[in-house]
């Protein structure tokens, strides 16, 4: 049993780069790569994805939803709270 748990932190309000996450890279989305890339390490256990509680989330937290992931929703200025 593997009890190392990966946090990703992202939101869509990136001030240089506003839906960086959902941005696409060779016709996928930046955080369908990164998903499918910690899935294949052998090294952690649960998968946890961390977002605000922001309408503009939405569209993440129902992304790792629909990925099988764990989403966490917090407050947009408290990343610790998420």
């Amino acid at each position: 049993m593997k009890s190392i748990v990966t946090i990703i932190q992202c939101r869509m309000g990136s001030a240089r780069l506003p839906g960086k996450a959902l941005k696409l890279v060779a016709t996928r989305p930046i955080l369908t790569l990164l998903v499918e890339r910690l899935h294949r390490s052998k090294r952690h256990g649960q998968l946890v994805l961390a977002t605000t509680h922001l309408a503009e989330d939405d569209a993440i937290a129902d992304f790792g939803r629909n990925a099988g992931v764990t989403v966490i929703r917090g407050p947009e200025y408290d990343v610790l709270a998420r």
